[in-house]
């Protein structure tokens, strides 16, 4: 019984704090640049975040391959932040935070994959770990004051799906540990 409340707590939590974060973005996106690009933007991460995430849900099986290719590129996007953090912070500057936005619309597709059964609640914690963690390492390893400036932001936008993800990796260890017997019953599927 206690994983599956460690993992649905983890779940609520990011959950719930992926739905402040997305109302913040997209009141960003309205206060400027406003307009046409606003909706659009708006658009483009809702449905994002929610068709992804359905997929997951759905078809974890097959989702997984995105999710890991999302993973996969918040890691290079952090990765480039560490070296070449003068042009990030002038796209950044002109087009706002997209490496912990970027970061954002990965997890929380994940954050439904890891609920969707056992087999995935391990494989989601190590995904979010790594998402999360990526950008707060890009800043910290970048060797110029003026990404580092930022460091305190990304931890806050990004730092709590790692709190989730290590529930969640500690969950699916639970879980696995239990007797057989013991095990709680949960959602299953192969597609």
């Amino acid at each position: 019984m206690a994983p599956l409340v460690i993992r649905n707590t983890a779940f609520f939590v990011m959950v719930g704090f992926a739905v402040l974060e997305v109302f913040f973005i997209i009141g960003e996106y309205w206060l400027e640049p406003g307009g046409v690009e606003a909706l659009v933007g708006t658009i483009g991460i809702l449905a994002t975040i929610m068709g992804v995430s359905l997929w997951a849900m759905l078809s974890p099986t097959t989702a997984q391959y995105y999710l890991w290719a999302s993973v996969g590129v918040i890691v290079a996007v952090a990765t480039w932040w560490a070296l070449a953090p003068r042009f990030v912070m002038d796209v950044m500057d002109e087009r706002g935070p997209l490496i912990p936005v970027a970061a954002i619309i990965a997890a929380v597709p994940i954050v439904f994959w890891g609920q969707r059964g056992w087999e995935f609640t391990g494989r989601a914690g190590l995904a979010l770990l790594i998402v999360s963690i990526a950008p707060i390492l890009g800043v910290a390893f970048s060797p110029e004051d003026v990404a580092r400036g930022v460091l305190g932001a990304v931890a806050i936008m990004t730092g709590p799906y790692a709190v989730g993800a290590l529930a969640y990796l500690l969950a699916a260890r639970l879980e696995a540990q239990a007797p057989a017997g013991h095990r709680t019953a949960g959602v299953h599927a192969r597609v």
